[in-house]
Formats: structure tokens, C-alpha cells, sequence
């Protein structure tokens, strides 16, 4: 498992995260005859971004990946007729119908856990169980034999579960020995920066996100808007819904109705209410620099989508944005965080500070890439080579494919510390 540029926070955690590391890379060493055997059937129960990004949509002649519903699945249907909502407990947790256990060899999740006997792993974005993380039922399952490995999208997923399990001894060794990092993988939408349609005449800079204030978008518009009045040649391109959000930014419809008519009002700007996902890869392919100054993120796939168009982004140094996103292929802007990685964002105080540091950290980066824009280029063409060493579609499903089949192996991984 590659984990180059991963942060790590201390020397006993390097040396342990390298440990589990350095056993999934052997692992999956890959296997010459695994192409005489039939395709590993995989079960998936989910259809949403997550799934498809990480399981349901990768391509391996010894993957053949499997749509299952659970037993679970009514009851969730029930719950959201009545109460218009399913709780994090039952969206992430599993249970196989006996006809589901006949027609996959196991299943992969991602951010759920199972009661099923056929063996399971798991894709997580932050922590497990999803609905605690300090639910002994919770962690019973993941330290159970029938789950075989846990798999952190980035290293400040893994070093937040490690925390988890620090305080929780009793089962911390049978975990810890099945987890590791697998990053999502990425295309490249553009084969060379040269293929960028790019404008000559002004600088284009792009944000894309459904939560508009939560990923800082209202701090885009308005340094963009500070430096538009200055004279500057910019169009921001903008494709959100503007939802406000209760979670970071803690925004109300009003704000969102107020935002749409600056969006409206700015010159500078092109709003789209949505976009095909098709159209956002061909807009980020002729924009010079992309946008992500969240407040709060899990991951980041647009960075992932802006790089492969040969975009480099900025972003705010939250959560694993700092690994996918570093100085060599885009711009960082440091705001105040929690040991974990989060933004302080829990007073209005802290919101106010956290929307001032994002703002005025766009305006000075975005102001430095209109006097030098030559720098886009030389980031824009690392961030595609980054693209290529650490998000290879065919490198993610390789490794994929050998974990599956260790994972069935006799004597398969089942947790026994490493």
C-alpha cells in the first residue's frame, strides 16, 4: 500500500501505521494465476457516490461486482414513510438474506458493518461504528472472524480510528489487524495540461458543491468580488444548489436566498443550480484553478476531479485535504483545527474567525495567482503525475482484487495482530 505523503503525528503511531501498512502491501503481492480463476463475486447494497466511487464501480477481470439488498432494507423503508428519516444506526448496518449469502463470496461496505456470516470488509470516510464509535455492539462486529479488513480512505481517517480504539483495549489488537489506507481511485480527464481548453483573456476559477457554505463558497464569491473591483480579469464559475447547512457553517435558508442574489448580481460570475457530472469535468477541464475552501470535509473527491482535469485547487488544510493537496500541486490555507484535523468551528466566535481566515487566505492566494499565473501550469501538470502515482484506477483495483482473495483464502486475514 502506497502512503506516500500521508502525515503521521507521532513516532510510535509512524511506526505502527507503517507496520499495518507494510503488511497490506505484502498481502497484495499480486498473483499470477489469480487470471484462471472465476471473477470474486462482491456484494454490494448501495448505489451512492461513496459506493460506486470506492467498490461498485471498480474494473477487474476478477471482480465481478454484485447489487444485494439485506434483510434490513424493509424495515429502513418503514422508517423513512413514518418519520421522513433512517438513523445512522440502521443506514449502516447489514444483515444478508439467505439467498444474498448464496450469490456473493463476500461483501464490501463502506461506512457500514454486518451481522452476516459471509465474510465482509469496510471502506470508511471517518470513523467505525458510524452511528458511535463507542458502541460495544459496534465494535463486536468489526472485531468479529467474518470481518476480514478495514480500509481508511486517507491517514486522518485511520489515525482518528486508531484514537477510537486506543480506548477500547479489549478488542483494539483484532481490529488494528485489519485495518490499512486504500485511497479512492481517479482518472485523468485531460491527457496533458497542453489539452486544457484554457481562455487567454482572464482567469477562471471554479467551486463545486451542493453545500455551498459549508465548502466555503460564500468566502470564494466574496474574494473573488474583492478582486474583481480591483480590476482584475476573473470569471468564477459557481455550480451549487447553495444548501446551507446546520453541521459547520451553521446557515439558513435566508443566507442561501441572500447569496443567490450576489451570485446573480456579480458580473464575474456563472451560477449553475446543477450540472451533469460530464459538464462539471468539462468546466473544471478549461478552468485554470479549482476551489475547495471547506470548513469541514471527509475527503475531498472535487480536489480529486479538479486535479484530473489538470486544475490545481485551493483548498483549506482540513481533515485529509492536506494529503491529497499539498503545496507541489495546488495552494493550502491553514485554519484553526482540533487535534483530528477539524476546523474550530463550535462558537460564533470561532465561525467568525474560521470565515475571516478563509476569506482573506482566498483573497491573498487568488490575488498571487493573478499577478504570477504562470505557477498554474507547473501545479496543474504535478497535481495530473500526482493523479497517476497515488489514485491509479487499475493499481486500486489490483490491490482490491488481491485482498478479496486473501480474504477468502484459507486462513484468510481475520484481525490476528499483525
Amino acid at each position: 500500500m502506497n502512503a506516500r505523503g500521508m502525515r503521521r503525528s507521532d513516532g510510535g503511531r509512524a511506526a505502527k501505521n507503517a507496520e499495518d501498512t507494510e503488511n497490506l502491501r505484502g498481502a497484495c503481492a499480486e498473483d499470477g494465476s489469480a487470471r484462471a480463476r472465476r471473477p470474486i463475486r462482491v456484494g454490494y447494497h448501495s448505489t451512492d457516490y461513496n459506493t460506486v466511487r470506492s467498490i461498485a464501480g471498480v474494473r477487474h477481470p476478477g471482480i465481478e461486482p454484485r447489487r444485494v439488498h439485506d434483510a434490513f432494507a424493509p424495515l429502513r423503508y418503514v422508517l423513512y414513510r413514518a418519520f421522513n428519516r433512517v438513523s445512522r444506526f440502521w443506514q449502516n448496518l447489514h444483515l444478508e438474506t439467505k439467498l444474498t449469502g448464496r450469490t456473493v463470496d463476500l461483501h464490501h461496505f463502506f461506512n457500514a458493518v454486518s451481522l452476516s456470516r459471509t465474510p465482509w470488509m469496510v471502506t470508511y470516510e471517518t470513523a467505525l461504528p458510524r452511528w458511535g464509535t463507542d458502541s460495544e455492539f459496534g465494535l463486536s462486529l468489526l472485531a468479529r472472524p467474518e470481518c476480514r479488513r478495514i480500509l481508511a480512505l486517507s491517514q486522518n481517517a485511520y489515525d482518528i480510528e486508531a484514537d477510537v480504539l486506543r480506548r477500547h483495549p479489549r478488542v483494539e489488537t483484532r481490529i488494528r489487524g485489519k485495518m490499512g489506507i486504500l485511497p479512492p481511485p481517479q482518472r485523468r480527464q485531460v491527457a496533458s495540461y497542453d489539452d486544457k481548453p484554457l481562455s487567454r483573456d482572464r482567469l477562471e476559477f471554479t467551486f463545486v458543491g451542493g453545500e455551498f457554505f459549508r465548502k466555503g463558497g460564500r468566502e470564494a464569491l466574496r474574494a473573488a468580488a474583492r478582486l474583481a473591483k480591483e480590476g482584475h480579469a476573473l470569471q468564477l464559475h459557481v455550480v451549487s444548489n447553495l444548501e446551507p447547512d446546520r453541521y459547520a457553517s451553521f446557515t439558513t435558508q435566508e443566507d442561501a436566498e441572500r447569496a443567490r442574489a450576489e451570485l446573480a448580481a456579480a458580473a464575474f460570475v456563472r451560477h449553475y443550480e446543477a450540472l451533469p457530472n460530464a459538464e462539471v469535468l468539462a468546466l473544471l477541464a478549461r478552468s485554470h484553478v479549482g476551489l475547495l475552501p471547506s470548513y469541514a470535509e471527509t475527503y475531498g473527491y472535487s480536489v480529486l476531479e479538479a486535479q484530473a482535469c489538470g486544475c490545481p485547487v485551493i483548498t483549506t488544510d482540513v481533515r485529509a485535504l492536506p494529503e491529497i493537496n499539498r503545496e507541489e500541486v495546488g495552494w493550502v490555507l491553514p485554519v484553526p483545527k482540533d487535534a483530528r484535523g477539524y476546523a474550530r468551528s463550535t462558537t460564533a466566535a470561532e465561525r467568525e474567525r474560521l470565515r475571516k481566515t478563509i476569506e482573506d487566505g482566498l483573497y491573498r492566494t487568488m490575488k498571487e495567482i493573478c499577478r504570477a499565473p504562470e505557477r498554474i501550469r507547473s501545479k496543474g501538470e504535478a497535481a495530473l503525475r500526482r493523479l497517476d502515482e497515488e489514485h491509479s484506477p487499475e493499481r486500486h483495483a489490483r490491490l482490491l482484487e488481491a485482498m478479496y482473495r486473501e480474504a477468502l483464502a484459507p486462513g484468510g486475514r481475520q484481525g490476528v495482530s499483525p
